[in-house]
C-alpha cells in the first residue's frame, strides 16, 4: 500500500486541485482509493501573473513569479 498526493492546475485558471490516495496492488490489481480532495482557488492577482507567463507577447525564459 502506498499514499500519494495528485495536484493539478488546468487551463481554466481556477486553482489547483490536490488529490489523496491510497493505491494498493499493481497491474491489473491496482486499485486506487480517494481519500480527500481539496481546490484552492487562485486570486485574481494571481491568476493575472499566471496569464502573463503564459502570453506569447509578455512572457519570457526569466520571468519570476
Amino acid at each position: 500500500m502506498s499514499i500519494a498526493v495528485g495536484l493539478m492546475s488546468g487551463t481554466s485558471l481556477d486553482g489547483v486541485d490536490a488529490a489523496l490516495v491510497e493505491i494498493k496492488g499493481e497491474g491489473e490489481t491496482l486499485q486506487v482509493e480517494l481519500i480527500d480532495f481539496i481546490c484552492l482557488a487562485y486570486d485574481e492577482g494571481l491568476k493575472d501573473e499566471i496569464r502573463d507567463c503564459i502570453a506569447l507577447e509578455k512572457s519570457n525564459v526569466q520571468k519570476n513569479l
